[in-house]
């Protein structure tokens, strides 16, 4: 198909958009580099966005699992973690992995609640998980003196409740309970 193009009044171009047949001022479309000769897309630009969001109901699903199984990852708990810690922290410096490698073996890989040993495996009660001693919804920072190796059941259960109210809660259940300085 051949994209007609004409020039009128003072030298502007038009084009007639593939999709709605409509002549259309070039400013209409979407700059595009990989269609020669004119570098404009063949839609315009309300055909496109028209065409986008059917293209993302038709797909949102697939779209979805495929998010779903990246956040399951290391990589993708790891991305979000830091893009959530940066939005809470407002831009200030986040805690690294070698600085992770550190406070993991300051406690020799043990929960710093329970004293449970933690292991690598996912979705274990007893899997390893880097907890805020405040947590980042509350004010606190992800940096290495706020962050703490955490058993996924005590992880879970503290929440956004601070450090030192999670160990009197644990200590009036009669859960046990690990005596650790807090410097």
């Amino acid at each position: 198909m051949v994209r007609r193009i004409t020039f009128e009044k003072g030298g502007v171009a038009y084009r007639i958009c593939n999709k709605c047949n409509k002549t259309i001022p070039l400013s209409f479309f979407h700059k595009d580099k990989s269609r020669k000769p004119l570098g404009y897309s063949y839609r315009c630009k309300k055909c496109d966005a028209i065409y986008l969001l059917q293209k993302v109901n038709r797909h949102r699903e697939h779209w979805r699992s495929l998010n779903r199984k990246y956040y399951r990852t290391d990589k993708g708990r790891a991305n979000y973690g830091r893009k959530r810690a940066k939005r809470l922290q407002n831009g200030k410096k986040s805690i690294n992995a070698s600085e992770i490698a550190q406070v993991w073996a300051k406690t020799k890989n043990e929960c710093w609640y329970c004293g449970v040993k933690l292991t690598t495996e996912k979705d274990k009660d007893n899997s390893r998980h880097r907890d805020h001693y405040k947590a980042l919804d509350v004010g606190g920072a992800d940096t290495a003196e706020n962050c703490v190796p955490a058993c996924r059941t005590c992880n879970l259960e503290k929440s956004t409740t601070p450090g030192q109210f999670y160990l009197a809660d644990r200590m009036a259940a009669g859960k046990p309970v690990v005596n650790r300085d807090r410097q």
